[in-house]
C-alpha cells in the first residue's frame, strides 16, 4: 500500500521489508493517486492532475519513474479488476 502525502514538497510513503519508505514527487498540483497494476504497468501508481493522468512505479533505489500517456480527455475514473 501506498500513501501520498500532499505538501510543499509532496512524497509517497510505502514500506518495503518492514521498512518505511519515502519517495518524492515531482509533479505539481496532484488531486488524485491511487495504485494501477496492468500486463504493461505492474505494481504502479496512478496520479492524476486537473489536465492529466501520470502513471509511475518506485524502482530499488526509491525514485519515482513516470510515463506520461496523452489521454487528449479529462480522466473520470480509474476501473480495478483482480
Amino acid at each position: 500500500a501506498h500513501v501520498y502525502a500532499a505538501s510543499d514538497r509532496p512524497t509517497v510513503i510505502y514500506s518495503n521489508n518492514k521498512k518505511l519508505l519515502l519517495s518524492n514527487v515531482n509533479l505539481k498540483e496532484v488531486t488524485q493517486m491511487a495504485p494501477f497494476n496492468s500486463e504493461g504497468f505492474p505494481e504502479s501508481l496512478a496520479i492524476a492532475t486537473e489536465t492529466q493522468l501520470t502513471i509511475g512505479t518506485i524502482d530499488d533505489i526509491q525514485k519515482l519513474h513516470i510515463r506520461t500517456v496523452p489521454l487528449y480527455e479529462q480522466p473520470r475514473r480509474i476501473a480495478h479488476q483482480e
